[in-house]
């Protein structure tokens, strides 16, 4: 359990962080949005690799 509640601290700190890069890149973020979208419907095992690659 702690390392679980460890893991969501740092994702929750990455999701918030995505807020403040936002208006400085939107086409980032966007990109990084419609790759996870399209990912998580083709291929659901390797959406997060789609996404960092």
């Amino acid at each position: 359990q702690l390392a679980a509640a460890m893991l969501a601290g740092v994702l929750l700190r990455f999701g918030l962080d995505l807020f403040k890069v936002a208006p400085q890149d939107p086409l980032l973020l966007g990109t990084l949005l419609l790759t996870f979208l399209l990912g998580r419907h083709l291929w659901p095992r390797y959406t997060m690799v789609l996404v960092l690659a």
